[in-house]
């Protein structure tokens, strides 16, 4: 089965039409067919008519008779590079023709896929007999190695391309080959073996067209190398070639820039920081990223932070902001108890990322039966120190140790995360996956309160508290180094100035997207300002659980357009995470929402049974393409 979708990875949909795929003369004849397919950025390409597929046939057998030529005199010795071009801007221009047809169909695109995928198999044969690559170390592979390096070679970015488009191509058998039953069979475990077998072969090669493509500026090859490695999962070895020593500082800037558009921005910097040891060039880069020159000590992870200050004297958590929001919980606590005909001290309260504990030993003092969940070892100690009878686990809070809450025997009845911790989720997936949790291990019949910082809602530039001007400030030095536009607020901030990691901040309607798509309902907002100055105003949100909640009550306008305002298409995200709220991984409700699909209860019980694999993900300029394994296809 065939089944794919675009979504289109901007703002708006534009609606001018794609420049003309005819090029004016032949020497830019594959590139620009191939770069004016990557700058697309509409959902519903022109349709494309039988004079113009005409017209490309036409063109096509100009560069296939001189592919044939050059085919037979490589066979006869001549490996020139002039022979060697004459091949892959043949593959190029068929190659680019099949992929356009397969990811924008029209109701003609039956008659021309088949011409063009014979042609684009033909020219691979020639191509694969050329370059029979199969070892890094083979003298193929350094004649390779060395036509990437060539400067002169007018081809050299068709041949980077045809090194990820087989690595691609590996990568799609293997992943088409995945045992939807979990179990391991023989195919898979042969099409996996020459996955990692063609890795080894050609991803030396692939990093040196990726050394070649960084020295160009601006790069769409570079581009198209990185979306391709995304596309395949290998963000990894991505990201490990920030650490070649040989590139320049200038080049750096623009491969981490590449990586941040291709990956997202704060895997990126957070892979950076996490490998700065030994590396002056990273750290330099580090704060080139963020915007702050003058870092004295770079936080590689947010634990790095809570272990260098002392959170219980923050100024900004005095006893009167504790005071104040304890009474919140204890009103939440009393609500439940006379809803559910039961006493205060029965009702199970759950404080998530307590920190040192500020409100859970408040409450547990008070009578309370609190459970507090802390990431951090030391916090947590902090709290047991102060209260030994109190409960408190060091967890990760996207895969908090309890039991669902419809099958535990004492789930979490109220609830609340305050101090605008949950900021600490500093990518949309992370954000997803918090409430998803949340979700998951909360009774049916949960409350509870969750803070955040109030901000503006559009993005005018309008600043009206130190989050909002940090807000504007990161984004416009990210799109200032070339960083594409992204949802995500995120700012760079701390509890003073030399202690400082990146988290995300969300306006009122991202908030409330994020509880309405994983089942909870915001019953009213109260604000307060935060310290006498009224530095900025703090939201608290007090959220009901929805029992009755379930994702295929959204339509896929629903469903998919707060997923694009939350920053859920933009890079960086993994489309194969699963939502515990919603019996499905993020990319199969994206696929199955509404009625043009088989729809989202019907896949929910196809993926329970096996029937549906992994989400699979093609980037075409600034198009997302989803697909799916089904019965051994995609």
């Amino acid at each position: 089965m065939l089944y794919h979708i675009v979504m289109p990875n901007t703002a708006e949909y534009p609606t001018e039409e794609i420049q003309s795929l005819i090029p004016t003369t032949e020497n830019d004849l594959a590139n620009q067919l191939f770069s004016s397919v990557e700058k697309s950025t509409q959902s519903e390409p022109t349709e494309i008519s039988i004079q113009k597929e005409r017209e490309y046939q036409l063109q096509y057998e100009s560069l296939a008779m001189k592919a044939q030529d050059a085919v037979f005199a490589i066979e006869g010795g001549d490996r020139s590079s002039t022979n060697i071009g004459s091949v892959l801007r043949a593959w190029n221009y068929a190659s680019t023709r099949e992929k356009y047809l397969i990811n924008y169909p029209t109701e003609d695109t039956y008659l021309w896929e088949e011409f063009w995928s014979d042609n684009k198999t033909r020219c691979l044969y020639y191509l694969e007999n050329i370059f029979n690559i199969q070892s890094a170390n083979s003298p193929v592979s350094e004649e390779v190695a060395n036509l990437l390096r060539d400067e002169t070679f007018p081809d050299r970015t068709l041949l980077s391309r045809y090194i990820a488009d087989r690595l691609e191509f590996a990568h799609y058998r293997m992943t088409s080959a995945i045992p939807l039953s979990g179990e391991s069979n023989t195919l898979y475990l042969r099409a996996q073996q020459q996955y990692e077998s063609s890795k080894a072969a050609l991803m030396p090669l692939l990093e040196v067209g990726i050394g070649a493509a960084v020295r160009e500026n601006p790069s769409e090859t570079l581009t198209g190398l990185l979306n391709t490695l995304r596309s395949i999962g290998e963000r990894k070895a991505a990201f490990d070639f920030l650490l070649k020593e040989e590139t320049t500082e200038e080049e750096l800037l623009r491969y981490a820039v590449g990586c941040m558009n291709s990956f997202g921005v704060l895997p990126t910097v957070e892979y950076i920081s996490t490998n700065l040891e030994g590396r002056p060039g990273l750290s330099r880069l580090y704060k080139t990223i963020e915007g702050e020159e003058d870092i004295t000590q770079i936080m590689s992870t947010l634990s790095q932070v809570y272990k260098s200050v002392e959170f219980q004297s923050y100024v900004l958590n005095h006893g009167e902001l504790t005071q104040r929001e304890a009474t919140l919980i204890e009103d939440l606590v009393g609500d439940t108890a006379k809803r559910d005909g039961k006493p205060t001290s029965a009702v199970r309260v759950f404080d998530v990322g307590a920190g040192t504990g500020r409100h859970a030993v408040r409450l547990k003092n008070a009578g309370y039966d609190v459970f507090a969940l802390e990431y951090e070892p030391h916090h947590a100690k902090i709290i047991k120190d102060q209260s030994p009878d109190l409960e408190v686990v060091s967890a990760d809070w996207h895969a908090m140790p309890l039991q669902k809450g419809i099958s535990a025997e004492n789930p979490p009845e109220v609830f609340y995360c305050l101090g605008r911790t949950i900021l600490h989720n500093n990518t949309p997936e992370k954000m997803l996956r918090f409430f998803d949790d949340l979700q998951r291990v909360t009774s049916n019949t949960a409350q509870g309160v969750i803070d955040i910082p109030k901000i503006s809602e559009s993005d005018s530039g309008i600043v009206t508290n130190p989050y909002d001007k940090e807000i504007t400030r990161f984004a416009d030095h990210l799109s200032d180094l070339g960083v594409e536009n992204i949802k995500s607020r995120n700012i760079f901030d701390g509890p003073d100035e030399k202690h400082k990691y990146n988290r995300m901040a969300l306006t009122d309607t991202q908030f409330r997207s994020y509880a309405k798509l994983l089942g909870f309902k915001v019953s009213h907002v109260e604000g307060s300002p935060i310290n006498e100055e009224g530095l900025f105003d703090n939201s608290y949100y007090f959220l009901e659980k929805d029992p009755d909640f379930d994702i295929s009550q959204l339509t896929a306008q629903e469903l998919r357009g707060s997923l694009r305002e939350l920053g859920l298409f933009d890079p960086g995200v993994d489309y194969n995470t699963y939502v515990e709220a919603w019996g499905l991984p993020l990319g199969l409700a994206i696929l199955y929402a509404g009625e043009g699909a088989i729809g989202i209860q019907e896949a929910r019980r196809l993926y329970q049974n096996g029937e549906l694999g992994k989400v699979q993900l093609t980037i075409i300029g600034n198009d997302l393409h989803f697909g799916v394994v089904r019965n051994g296809k995609v």
